[in-house]
């Protein structure tokens, strides 16, 4: 039950924004992003050891689990990252072997990106990483709570892609 308001308080004074006492609604995103925050951190420390960063390891961990090669647009949307990020990040992958550009069979101007030569050890400890990880966080669940949180997260992230398509879009500043 939320606490009353007595008179001249607001509801910031006695309903606090985030942490455990504040309500569900006040907490889900907050929520959210700690866990992603903390799971990509459990992911970090155990890739570490295998010499990938997180940056590294989510561009080869997107790129090995797409059906179809990506281009560098796609891939950045992908991951959520600037393109200019991105392609100084692929210069260093590509350097070490681990990805490869390759012309895009539908349209010659693009590149798509795949694995290199030498990706296949640091995209095999990735999976298992991310398998035992996986297991370890949800593990206490029964895959019936799984699905339910699903639903409720499938929603949210719904309302948030069609918010995020009504956003104004600057246009482009002509340059002479």
């Amino acid at each position: 039950m939320l606490p009353i308001a007595q008179p001249g308080e607001t509801p910031q004074q006695i309903l606090p924004a985030v942490g455990p006492a504040a309500p569900p609604r006040a907490r889900l995103g907050w929520t959210v992003a700690r866990l992603a925050r903390s799971w990509r951190s459990v992911l970090d420390a155990r890739l570490a050891p295998h010499g990938l960063t997180q940056s590294r390891w989510r561009v080869l961990n997107v790129v090995s689990t797409t059906s179809r090669p990506l281009t560098q647009r796609e891939l950045a949307d992908r991951l959520a990252i600037e393109a200019p990020t991105l392609v100084r990040l692929l210069d260093r992958l590509e350097a070490d072997g681990l990805v490869e550009r390759r012309p895009d069979g539908q349209d010659r101007r693009r590149k798509v990106i795949g694995l290199g030569p030498k990706a296949a050890p640091a995209t095999d400890a990735i999976a298992r990483e991310i398998a035992a990880v996986r297991a370890d966080l949800l593990g206490g669940l029964t895959d019936d709570q799984i699905a339910q949180a699903l639903l409720v997260l499938d929603a949210v992230q719904g309302a948030a892609e069609h918010l995020r398509a009504a956003i104004p879009r600057p246009e482009p500043e002509d340059r002479p």
